[in-house]
């Protein structure tokens, strides 16, 4: 083998894994956002003192639901939020300056665990379909979402040259993760990647990654924000444009050691019926 062919190869594995862990990872992927504690307080110190008018205020409204049916309980939580966000916006107040975030508690025959979630996506839920192109490789991802991100399910078909088509996907749920490969009939849970949450950025995040809004673009009819991306995936440096609408990343744009990977949504049906057993985790005999 080659110099060349080795540097090829070594390029498409980076490559794959920059597609999986970068432009999946930071947008498509995960279900648990991270909360900034605020204290709604501003503490000033100084010898003199001056009133100033504020120019950002922070107004928290909760509310509490119990069920034993999750479906039921999601349409009673998006019902009684409907009618604050409805009283909200009778005082001037605009859906883009409203977030919306919830936490479920699941009880157990012995004690409890509380799975925190919020809106990792500004749409209930989504079927979608990407093309990845990469080095004159195509990967087709069809995605189904739902409950606002809680749950998902990606699903990718590849053709491997002199290995024929791929089936995988990554289903995510329950604050857990599987990746399942139909084509060998193989099941495994994976940790879920903590990720970027572009409906709410953390002061870390934008540091960590180097997060810059650098412009807007329309894709499907979409108005999207566009981000500057960096980080660094097997010691190489790789730099992202995402283009984000509503949280999901409509176009991404991967560039790493001189190879570019473009991942692009094709179709985008939001609010669309997602059938539950999409989700379901199969049981290869």
């Amino acid at each position: 083998m080659t110099e060349n062919q080795k540097k090829g190869n070594n390029v498409l594995a980076a490559g794959l894994i920059a597609v999986g862990l970068l432009a999946l990872g930071l947008c498509l992927r995960s279900g648990i956002v991270k909360f900034k504690s605020m204290d709604n307080v501003v503490t000033v110190k100084g010898l003199s003192e001056k009133q100033v008018p504020a120019d950002k205020a922070i107004w928290r409204v909760s509310f509490g639901r119990q069920g034993n049916d999750l479906s039921s309980l999601y349409a009673s939580v998006d019902a009684n939020a409907k009618t604050v966000k409805d009283f909200i916006k009778q005082a001037g107040i605009t859906d883009e300056e409203i977030f919306e975030a919830f936490i479920l508690k699941r009880f157990k025959n012995k004690g409890f665990d509380v799975v925190k979630a919020a809106k990792k996506y500004g749409f209930k839920s989504a079927i979608t379909k990407m093309n990845t192109d990469m080095m004159g490789q195509t990967i087709e991802t069809t995605g189904y979402i739902d409950n606002y991100g809680a749950l998902e399910c990606q699903k990718v078909t590849m053709d491997v040259p002199g290995m024929g088509k791929f089936e995988t996907a990554v289903i995510s749920k329950e604050g857990k993760s599987w990746q399942v490969n139909y084509t060998m009939k193989q099941v495994e849970e994976t940790p879920v990647q903590e990720q970027v949450n572009f409906l709410e950025l953390s002061d870390a995040d934008v540091e960590k990654y180097k997060i810059k809004e650098i412009g807007k673009e329309t894709l499907l009819g979409k108005e999207c924000t566009v981000y500057s991306v960096e980080n660094e995936v097997q010691g190489m440096k790789a730099n992202l444009t995402v283009s984000v609408y509503k949280g999901i990343a409509f176009k991404t744009v991967t560039e790493v050691q001189g190879y570019k990977i473009v991942i692009t949504m094709t179709e985008f049906q939001e609010d669309a019926m997602v059938l539950p057993q999409v989700f379901d985790i199969p049981k290869f005999k």
